[in-house]
């Protein structure tokens, strides 16, 4: 068996991720590496059995500082691409939250989608050597929604099935952090190592707060939007999809109408927009995506007042159709069923402007160009993974605290006797014991064959070159060519 270079690319969010990281694993596979598409927690409970090569993460934050150190320990170059980066409030780059000094200084390499990103990054972050290590390279998840929407047209299966489902439908997509399936105390976790300082900055606090207000107030808000445009728009259906970190039971308790419907497939969001009349989000992501889909996105913010407008997300406004009232949405959809002129003119316009789309277009190549700079690491033969590797202690463990929050044990001892690592036992988590699993499954919900085909023929058809993908187990694969 042939000598080659391994390549870890890690994921969390199945249906969100693997399908980009797949593509680029096509085309890494082109440059001499052996590529793996995993689960984060496949990964890192099987570490040992995965021979040293280059690491790709997706996210710096406090929390990763462990899991950095322990796959270096194993010799791994570990590299990140700022994925998260793509939307981010100015505090978070303030106050040291989306990115930890000490995880940047510990990676290798950190891939940002532009000059912007990495000039805030230099100013509230003070490493040596930052220029070599920081690098802008743009985003293959953009690269690959761009030759997704050209080669995903109506005579694709998925088009179809899509269509004769839903027929005329709007995609309402939710982000809310407020609406966590696993409860608050999960959401601030990004502030607990500010918060356990002695001594907590008032900014951070105000920042973590206002943040909060604002998205239980938008909850309800975007309730409404939905239940007045469903009611005014009866000849055209809803596609509600909540993002899998969120409680779906809540979404679906408030609407009742015939024409929402819920995503029960669970089809990568990107198959859903193609084929929508439109997209409406709020700070989400999606706004991103659809521009590169070539779809309009509409965020309804609502009147906000003062005090919580400031804690809104802005990098993506460039990209959408932005309405304070009900009506104006409404509007706004009418027009867009009447003619679709108007959103020619409109991303035409954005794409001179900013050249979104054209900075991400080699984005694949350009990380493969940095990663080939790491000249330490060593070609090996194929690893050979026992899915009976995946029974560790760290799943037994889970199961444990699941019991014993379920028998509300939780609630039987004084709260003081519980510190250090023992804290966990605290009744303050039992949501998150509750929940762990149901969680998991949202976020690992197992890839189809048909999509992973997808991916495999459009790659093969643009790269021109062979390659395979095997699937280890549940979202994990090998590629290589």
């Amino acid at each position: 068996m042939k000598l080659k270079k391994n390549l870890y690319l890690l994921h969390e969010v199945a249906n969100r991720e693997v399908e980009a990281k797949l593509y680029f694993a096509s085309i890494a596979s082109q440059y001499g590496y052996r590529t793996y598409v995993l689960e984060r927690n496949f990964f890192l409970d099987n570490l040992e059995k995965f021979k040293s090569g280059i690491v790709l993460y997706k996210s710096l934050v406090s929390s990763d500082i462990k899991i950095i150190d322990k796959i270096k320990s194993f010799n791994h170059i570990f590299v990140c691409i700022d994925e998260e980066g793509i939307l981010q409030w100015l505090e978070e780059f303030r106050y040291k939250l989306r990115i930890s000094k000490i995880a940047l200084e510990k990676c290798d390499k950190l891939f940002v989608i532009d000059q912007n990103t990495k000039n805030k990054i230099k100013k509230f972050y003070k490493i040596s050597n930052f220029n070599k290590k920081c690098v802008v390279s743009g985003y293959p998840r953009v690269e690959y929604l761009k030759y997704f929407s050209e080669n995903f047209n109506v005579g694709n299966h998925f088009y179809r099935e899509i269509k004769k489902k839903y027929g005329k439908f709007v995609f309402f997509t939710s982000s809310m952090m407020t609406n966590h399936l696993m409860g608050k105390e999960t959401w601030v976790r990004l502030f607990i190592d500010n918060l356990k300082k002695k001594k907590v900055k008032a900014g951070l606090l105000k920042f973590a707060s206002g943040v909060w207000k604002l998205y239980s107030l938008q909850i309800k808000k975007q309730t409404n939007l939905l239940n007045f445009l469903s009611s005014e728009l009866k000849d055209i259906n809803f596609l509600v999809r909540p993002h899998p970190t969120e409680n779906s039971k809540v979404w679906k308790d408030n609407f009742k109408k015939n024409n929402i419907f819920f995503d029960e497939r669970d089809l990568p969001s990107h198959y859903y927009n193609s084929c929508a009349i439109c997209t409406i989000q709020y700070g989400s992501t999606i706004s991103f995506e659809s521009f590169v889909q070539k779809k309009i996105s509409i965020e309804y913010s609502s009147k906000i007042n003062k005090k919580h407008k400031k804690f809104e997300l802005k990098d993506h406004k460039q990209f959408v159709f932005e309405f304070d009232s009900k009506e104006d949405v409404l509007r706004h959809i009418k027009q867009i069923q009447r003619s679709n002129q108007k959103n020619i003119e409109f991303f035409k316009k954005k794409e001179k402007k900013y050249k979104f789309v054209e900075n991400n277009l080699n984005a694949s190549l350009n990380i493969i160009k940095e990663l080939n700079r790491f000249n330490q690491i060593l070609k090996s033969k194929p690893i050979k993974i026992n899915i009976f590797f995946l029974m560790k202690k760290n799943l037994i463990y889970k199961y444990f605290l699941w019991v014993y929050s379920f028998l509300f044990l939780s609630y039987l001892f004084p709260q003081k006797i519980f510190k250090g690592k023992f804290v966990i036992l605290k009744k303050e988590y039992r949501l998150n014991h509750l929940k762990y699993f149901e969680y998991r499954k949202n976020k690992q919900k197992k890839i189809g064959d048909e999509v992973i085909n997808f991916v495999k023929n459009m790659s093969k058809k643009l790269i021109k070159k062979n390659f395979s993908i095997n699937r280890i187990y549940r979202n994990n694969f090998l590629i290589e060519n």
